[in-house]
């Protein structure tokens, strides 16, 4: 457990010989463990756990109804999850295990055998394949998916009566490789019988708990296991100058935020820069997984000439790629932590496929330019990519502006997802008060309680203003429960009974709408560092119809007021929707 100055990483004694163990005989990397180790945030309060995205396998759940993807204190303990069961038990019972190894098979056999080949049918072309390399392609293969093969293709019905497929499955790799004293002992036995004790149905509360930590440091070896590329020297420092237009994206960086604490987000361990060959014909990345989530740890690009240039790490089968043409940039999917997944932007708008997963990140097209990248430069910490910066071609630039038209949808992170072309954002309002906003790692959540076109705004009844010094979160209803999710809420918020709900009905079948919101806002006192509050809180939120009514919240103590600003609906358009950074402490409007 690290202390502020970081001396050390404790391993329960039991967890550090089963790593020992996936590691079979090679030693484990340990100055690469502690490399990453220190890249993983370690939350302040009562959870004391690094946080590692895979919630130990069960026992740690992100709780994504109160919180953001992006919020540190979305990790709790899980006192109701199944694996918490079996945390206490002993994962390195041997008595347990040998007598599990002695046991005598308890079914009988099956009357399946292995010659017992069925007639042929010429539709299915594994018929045609001898036994034993159907026997070989199985070892690879998941047992669920070997068992939809065999209803798939009758040549794979005898697979289930293989001593040597069962075997398989208690490989280092094997899904049941967590026995791996079955490997040692050399004595015949029924692999099949073994697997069915030892499945998740049967397996008892100690082997449970071997599986559990067996999966956590499989995946923790695959992390070490990453090799560092370095085929790029070159500096940015290198290629700027007056012409060069530098765009970054990164997460939410904290090594001068806290010194000496890391509670959240990531730090920046090392970068590389690179030109953009001319001769580019694709590019590639590399993928890892930490629980649910997938990070880009590093990218190839791949010349027509066959020189490829590395940035970052590599992995072993976790590479993806796309054929590029001209190279107008990425969009980008990022979390706090790093960089989930990109998309390659190419002439005339064209996107690629995602490279990695975007899911439940916010995401950004600050790194498309109109030109064509000339250069990249990528930042790492121990194992993931966290920042990522291009450089647009010096001739193309200073002939063409490369300006986006639409500064706020183009530059923000936005959550969950890119508001379409057809949203009109007020984005000049949002960029003449924050005109740093790009500097920080701060989403933009938006909700469109109209929807698209204000399809949405017949079905208004009312709303709900969730607020106790500042608002919290604001609640969409409606008369139909055809309404999407995503369009009836905006704010996440762990319940309390300080919260105060203040409903306000709205005559949406009768044509009232929202015609103006009002906000107060106290700006943030300049010691205060936490992400969402940078550019003050709203403590008075008023909201304006076009019926002649209006909403008034106010927080309990009013303290100075700063500023004070109107949102209103453009000439010819309607309010259809909000967006807010972080939370909903600075609400603006979106309108068609």
């Amino acid at each position: 457990m690290p202390s502020f100055k970081e001396h050390g990483f404790v391993f329960h004694d039991a967890c550090w010989s089963l790593l020992k163990e996936v590691y079979h005989d090679e030693p484990v990397p340990l100055e690469r463990l502690v490399e990453v180790c220190r890249a993983v945030p370690f939350p302040h309060g009562a959870a004391e756990f690094m946080n590692w995205r895979h919630g130990y396998g069960g026992l740690v759940r992100l709780n994504r109804q109160s919180y953001y993807p992006w919020e540190g204190t979305s990790a709790e303990c899980d006192d109701e999850a199944t694996a918490r069961l079996h945390a206490a038990e002993n994962p390195c019972d041997e008595e347990e295990v040998q007598q599990l190894l002695k046991e005598q098979r308890q079914y009988p056999p099956s009357e399946t055998l292995i010659g017992q080949r069925r007639v042929s049918d010429e539709k299915d072309c594994f018929m045609r394949i001898p036994f034993d390399v159907l026997d070989e392609i199985a070892a690879y293969l998941a047992t669920a998916d070997v068992l939809r093969l065999r209803q798939a293709s009758r040549a794979f019905v005898p697979i289930f009566s293989s001593q040597s497929f069962w075997a398989s499955q208690f490989e280092v790799n094997g899904e049941q490789g967590f026995l791996f004293e079955a490997r040692r002992n050399k004595e015949s036995r029924d692999w099949r019988w073994l697997y069915h004790r030892t499945n998740d149905a049967h397996g008892s509360p100690g082997l449970q708990n071997r599986k559990r930590i067996w999966c956590l440091n499989k995946s923790l070896k695959d992390i070490l296991s990453m090799r560092w590329m370095d085929s790029s020297t070159i500096r940015r420092e290198d290629l700027d100058g007056a012409e060069w237009r530098w765009k970054e994206v990164h997460g939410d960086l904290q090594h001068d935020r806290f010194p000496g604490r890391f509670h959240d987000g990531c730090r920046l361990s090392r970068k590389q820069c690179t030109r953009v060959p001319d001769v580019l014909s694709r590019i590639a990345v590399s993928t890892i997984r930490d629980g649910d989530e997938t990070y880009i740890v590093g990218m190839r690009l791949i010349s027509t000439d066959g020189a490829d240039i590395y940035l970052g790490y590599t992995t072993e089968d976790r590479e993806l790629s796309v054929d590029v043409t001209v190279f107008r940039g990425f969009v980008v999917a990022i979390g706090s932590r790093g960089i989930n997944g990109l998309q390659v932007v190419m002439d005339q708008g064209s996107i690629s496929r995602w490279l990695g997963c975007p899911d439940d990140s916010p995401k950004t097209r600050r790194l498309v330019v109109a030109g064509s990248i000339a250069a990249l430069e990528a930042g790492f910490d121990a194992y993931k990519m966290i920042t990522l910066a291009v450089a647009e071609n010096p001739s193309v630039c200073n002939a063409t502006s490369t300006e986006p038209s639409d500064p706020l949808r183009d530059t923000a992170l936005w959550y969950p997802d890119i508001p379409p072309p057809g949203v009109f954002l007020n984005g000049e309002d949002f960029l003449s008060e924050y005109p740093h906003y790009d500097e920080e790692y701060q989403p933009l959540v938006w909700t469109l309680f109209g929807g698209l076109d204000g399809i949405y705004l017949r079905s208004l009844t009312g709303i709900s203003i969730v607020f106790q010094r500042f608002v919290r979160a604001i609640e969409f209803h409606y008369n139909t429960d055809d309404i999407p999710t995503e369009c009836r809420k905006m704010g996440r918020y762990r319940p309390s009974v300080q919260d105060k709900v203040t409903y306000f009905p709205i005559d949406g079948p009768g044509g009232e709408v929202i015609e103006a919101v009002e906000l107060y806002v106290r700006a943030t006192p300049s010691n205060v560092k936490s992400p969402g509050y940078a550019y003050g809180v709203t403590r008075l939120f008023k909201l304006f119809t076009n019926h002649g009514r209006s909403l008034h919240i106010q927080a309990e103590r009013m303290p100075e007021i700063v500023r004070t600003k109107t949102l209103r609906a453009a000439p010819g358009t309607t309010i259809t929707g909000f967006y807010a950074v972080h939370g909903v402490d600075q609400v603006h409007t979106a309108h068609e």
